[in-house]
């Protein structure tokens, strides 16, 4: 059996991230109108970001960053048409209508901006709205105004942090979260009551299951549909419906597992997002247009949902499977005996104890759930970003620093995940800071091992520079690109195991035996390294094998 050598990190760490304000990308959305608009933010601690148009997100979200000031401009405008604005300052208060041209607000006075009011006049203004949303302090994304209304809040001395504008055809049709409203049936309740715009439909904490749901458009042409299916305990997916009937069994007892919502007939450009929170495993992501939220096969009841219409797509899809082992849990678990540790346990972990490292219902949350990620396909991340993580990373990432484009290509070349092998090597090494990672010298050769390959708890030191020695990792590069093959053919990409989660080099499900660690634990550690840098993943999709053991009670 393979067995690696374990390192235990000392401390949590601090991401630290230096941007410079130009180079920030907008969040991207689609052009929709022959007038549009472009915009920049002054933001505290980054100065004036990149220019924006037409719906993107000028600022930042989830850093505590005040909006100071901002400059707004036509594009495509017809002949005659002006945009005005006025903004709302702390100490000072309301400044008054001016050309949206001018700097709106003030800049090196660390005042926040904390309303802001758009109005289009002249010719052509008639035909035409300006509308506009703010992300607000402990508020989150406020609704979408427009036409002279206000954006953001006085007299809370809450600041903005961020900006969406766009221009639209007045007959044009335009959807917002409060487009959409839904009704959820609890049990033991009943029916209650109509919500929108993101706000919880359900209950949290009560362990209460979801029986129905019916989900209605609000002010939108006929032509414009919403429709979903559920999942339902006992009867499986149910027939799609759609705007305001009724998904589910209500007072039949039956739980939803699972939903599936999208839209039919609205213009393109917008997307429906909705999130489960879901029995043991709390708030899921969020996923979009028909894709699953929730899960089949584990019994796992729905509790409450949101729901949101957004322009926006998803930074990361996700995609979820559940996979049935044909060994069942009791003889798994039978074949677990003395095959295992666990820190803080003496001895071999108890077969009793196995089981809470291998019950799929309980691991759904984060960040166990990236144990099923599936990491026989690569993603394509930024190595940059990577080196930026590591460089604020504990030790700085050791000698793992400025190495990560050497995990891409290897992660390329042999068909993994990227951030998976990157986790491991974290986690085997401590950041880059192990023996085995700093070098070790074997028959008078410096070696390198990055993954704790053959490194077995008796001497993992001596086995793991001599096998490092034999396969020729004489540099960091060549044992990231060792490692990974060596990972890759024995394990995650190997017609006989086919080990292809982290979930499965731990618990070989078929064999029993061959288990890349001993550490009950191991799993979890690397997916607790692959949320932390999770973010690098934008832009690719994420697929989820989760593993369940026949019979699971």
């Amino acid at each position: 059996m393979n067995r690696k050598y374990g390192h235990k990190l000392l401390g949590g760490f601090i991401i630290i991230v230096i941007i410079l304000g130009a180079l920030i990308p907008c969040t991207k959305v689609l052009a929709y109108s022959d007038v549009g608009v472009t915009y920049r933010s002054h933001v505290q601690d980054i100065d004036w970001m990149g220019w924006c148009k037409n719906g993107e997100t000028s600022g930042t979200t989830g850093k505590a960053l005040r909006l100071e000031a901002l400059q707004v401009k036509l594009t495509n405008p017809i002949e005659g048409m002006k945009l005005k604005a006025r903004v709302h300052v702390q100490d000072i208060g309301w400044i008054n209508w001016q050309d949206s041209t001018n700097i709106l607000g003030t800049t090196g006075k660390s005042l926040r901006l904390e309303a802001v009011e758009f109005k289009l006049e002249g010719n052509g203004s008639e035909n035409y709205s300006i509308k506009y949303r703010a992300h607000v302090q402990d508020i989150d994304w406020m609704p979408w105004v427009e036409d002279g209304q206000i954006a953001g809040t006085t007299g809370k001395s809450l600041r903005l942090e961020a900006i969406e504008i766009k221009i639209v055809p007045k007959n044009e049709v335009v959807l917002s979260d409060s487009s959409i409203a839904y009704n959820t049936y609890a049990a033991d309740i009943g029916w209650l009551g109509e919500v929108s715009g993101s706000n919880i439909a359900g209950t949290v904490g009560e362990k209460r299951r979801l029986e129905s749901i019916a989900i209605s458009t609000r002010n939108l042409p006929s032509n414009i549909k919403v429709k979903y299916q559920t999942h339902v305990q006992n009867i499986g997916w149910t027939s799609t419906v759609e705007n305001g009937q009724v998904s589910g069994n209500p007072g039949s007892g039956n739980r939803i597992e699972a939903i599936k919502i999208w839209l039919e007939g609205a213009p393109s450009q917008y997307r429906i997002q909705y999130q489960v929170h879901l029995e043991n495993a709390g708030w899921q992501e969020w996923v979009e247009n028909g894709q699953m939220a929730g899960t089949t096969s584990l019994a796992l009841r729905v509790e409450a949902i949101r729901i949101r219409i957004s322009t926006n797509p998803l930074s990361i899809a996700r995609n979820y499977d559940v996979v049935t082992t044909s060994k069942s849990y009791n003889d798994f678990l039978a074949g677990q005996a003395d095959r295992n540790v666990a820190s803080g346990v003496s001895g071999k972990l108890p077969v009793s104890e196995v089981a809470n490292y291998v019950n799929a219902k309980t691991l759904l949350h984060n960040p166990s759930i990236n144990q099923f990620i599936r990491i026989d396909q690569f993603k394509n991340v930024d190595a940059n970003s990577i080196n930026t993580y590591l460089q604020n990373s504990p030790y700085n990432g050791g000698v793992l620093n400025g190495k990560g484009q050497a995990f891409v290509d290897a992660a390329r070349k042999y068909n993994l995940d990227p951030l998976y092998l990157l986790a491991h090597s974290i986690h085997e090494t401590g950041y880059g800071t192990s023996k085995l990672a700093k070098g070790i010298t074997y028959n008078g050769v410096m070696t390198y091992n990055l993954f704790g390959i053959r490194a077995f708890d008796s001497n993992p030191n001596g086995e793991g520079a001599k096998f490092a020695f034999e396969n020729g990792w004489t540099s960091i590069n060549a044992a990231i690109e060792g490692g990974a093959k060596w990972i890759s053919d024995n394990y995650v990409n190997s017609s006989k195991y086919n080990q292809n989660t982290i979930f499965k080099m731990k618990w070989d499900t078929v064999y029993g035996w061959h288990q890349y660690a001993t550490d009950a634990g191991w799993p979890n550690k690397i997916a607790a390294h692959i949320e932390k840098m999770s973010y690098i993943y934008n832009g690719n999709t994420l697929n989820y094998e989760i593993t369940k053991l026949k019979d699971l009670p």
